[in-house]
């Protein structure tokens, strides 16, 4: 086979093998938020899962939920032995125990669009880790990464994926 007949790489639709600390810490995130009753969705990679069928390897949960719901959000996850703080004000908070990782978003980092409680209404039902919970709606999703083009990160590949898979 030469060069240019060689198969392009398939990205996995395989869920990865998660560690099992990281997927209890993950899981106990979101239990201890239902139950404290703290609206929110999850976004990042699982989210990005449900919308595409496409996995990637994630090294935290990404949260989104409305500016006001952190500080109950920090008190039950200093419950939860994290350490709390708010890495951006206008958009970043973070949550931290060990290796692990919970990026609280509460907007887009360009202060142009923070997250309200339609984003909470318009999320979508799924399961995460084995939880049944929320993820964020698609057009939420999109918005999010529009805006992710850091020199050390960009989520453009994201968002032309997502959009192609939008139905």
């Amino acid at each position: 086979m030469s060069k240019q007949e060689t198969p392009l790489p398939v990205t996995s639709s395989i869920e990865p093998e998660w560690a099992s600390d990281a997927r209890a810490c993950y899981q106990g995130v979101i239990r201890a938020l239902q139950c404290a009753r703290v609206p929110f969705a999850v976004s990042g990679g699982f989210a990005f899962h449900h919308h595409t069928g496409i996995w990637r390897a994630t090294k935290d949960l990404d949260l989104v939920m409305v500016p006001s719901a952190v500080p109950e959000a920090f008190e039950i996850l200093v419950q939860q032995n994290f350490e709390t703080y708010i890495q951006d004000p206008v958009w970043l908070a973070k949550a931290r125990r060990g290796d692990y990782f919970v990026d609280i978003i509460t907007g887009v980092g360009n202060a142009t669009m923070p997250v309200e409680e339609s984003w909470l209404d318009r999320a979508v039902d799924d399961e995460i880790l084995g939880i049944p919970c929320k993820v964020i709606g698609p057009e939420e999703l999109i918005a999010s990464k529009l805006f992710v083009t850091r020199r050390e990160r960009f989520d453009g590949a994201d968002i032309a994926h997502h959009a192609g898979n939008i139905t």
